[in-house]
């Protein structure tokens, strides 16, 4: 979402401070600007808005609602910095309060970009702007941070430790800041702001498309982005806010104390072949005769993968080594269909498959292959109205204890 509209990140804090003392002096004070500069952040805001973000009494200013939504986003998006300052600063740098006192979104977009591709050239090109006016943010960047951020080499620009945890923070602030911004749309009863999704195998016949096709008959401006990709991809986007939820297959425990995992239900892993398998013929095939199948498994480390060694190991025996390793599920079922090889999936995966005959399940139940399907999210979201139709068109039974607090108001 454009960010373009917003005043500078300075401003930004300051309107929050005025929420806080409710006085454009005592907020301009703090920030160490003028108070001019305070009252004119806060009426761009308002322009850009179309309403009042403050109430202006003679003992000082209050924040509207909205206001206070706002100044929540901005603290929310300063915490961040705040956490970068606390976490990487001490490795090296000197920068403590500079960088929530003096960064701006162009430095933040900078550092991101960089250190995404490595490259000043291709960060400038994301960014439309010129390569110089890239490495310009970046030195400015180091000299807050008090050390250098990157190794420049021949081959590009190579990220620090610092680097890489300042651009998740970085990309976190960011998508809060977007966040505010859809939220004064919504007010404004806007309903085209964004909502990305990271989707895994099992959610993506049934539980996705249906809750896609559910807030876009409710809201048909919404933008939505669906992006596929191996767990830990799809983890590293949602911790530094380029997607707001995960679904499909929890990790238990979860891998990182920073997400939140809300279950769905439990769906247990069958072993799938075609309809005309050789093996089909046996009522109840043993673990040795499965030992002789040709097999397509997940990659190391997912929890199809480890359920396939278990099955195994369990009974004894060697883990096959005639394996295709795949991760995508299309070319998995060609896979299956059009060969001898058995894999193991969840029934879901292949619903369509099964339901027409093409495909089969053995018979032989795998006693504790069930595993959570649900949401992941980051520990501590906070939905926008939008984002919170799709968590209740995902998950329309609240939990018992939720994990998510969504906001009960509707547009």
């Amino acid at each position: 979402m454009d960010l373009s509209g917003l005043p500078k990140l300075r401003a930004l804090r300051a309107v929050a401070a005025v929420a806080k003392f409710g006085s454009t002096s005592e907020a301009a004070a703090v920030m160490h600007l003028t108070q001019p500069a305070v009252s004119q952040a806060i009426r761009r805001l308002e322009t850009m808005v179309g309403e009042p973000l403050f109430t202006r009494t003679s003992a000082g200013l209050y924040p509207t609602d909205l206001g206070a939504r706002f100044a929540d986003r901005i603290t929310r998006a300063f915490a961040y910095l705040s956490a970068a300052e606390r976490e990487l600063v001490p490795m090296g740098g000197s920068g403590a309060g500079q960088l929530s006192t003096l960064a701006t979104i162009v430095h933040l977009r900078a550092v991101i970009l960089t250190v995404e591709t490595g490259s000043l050239t291709l960060a400038a090109e994301r960014l439309s702007v010129s390569q110089p006016s890239v490495n310009r943010a970046i030195r400015d960047l180091e000299t807050l941070w008090g050390t250098p951020l990157f190794e420049r080499t021949p081959r590009g620009m190579v990220a620090s430790r610092d680097a890489i945890g300042l651009a998740r923070y970085a990309g976190l602030v960011l998508a809060e800041l977007q966040q505010a911004v859809q939220e004064l749309r919504e007010r404004r009863g806007v309903m085209d702001g964004s909502v990305a999704i990271g989707c895994l195998p099992l959610a993506r016949a049934q539980i996705l498309p249906r809750a896609v096709l559910a807030v876009l008959n409710d809201y048909p401006d919404a933008r939505i982005r669906i992006v596929d990709g191996p767990y830990n991809d799809l983890l590293h986007e949602l911790r530094r806010g380029t997607l707001d939820l995960i679904l499909g297959a929890l990790r238990l425990p979860p891998p990182t104390p920073d997400i939140v995992q809300e279950a769905l239900f439990s769906e247990p892993f069958a072993i799938i072949v075609r309809r005309d398998h050789p093996i089909a013929r046996l009522p109840r095939p043993t673990p040795q005769a499965l030992a002789q199948l040709d097999w397509i498994v997940a990659p190391p480390g997912a929890p199809a993968r480890q359920q396939f060694e278990r099955l195994f190991t369990h009974a004894g025996l060697p883990v096959p080594t005639r394996l295709i390793e795949c991760g995508s599920l299309i070319a998995t079922r060609a896979l299956v269909l059009g060969s001898d090889r058995a894999v193991l999936l969840s029934e879901s995966q292949v619903g369509h498959e099964v339901a027409t005959g093409h495909l089969i399940a053995l018979p032989l139940p795998l006693a504790g292959s069930e595993r959570p399907i649900g949401i992941t999210a980051r520990l501590g979201w906070k939905p926008t109205l939008l984002q919170a139709a799709f968590f209740r068109a995902v998950a329309p039974e609240p939990a018992a204890h939720r994990s998510i607090a969504l906001p009960r108001a509707r547009v």
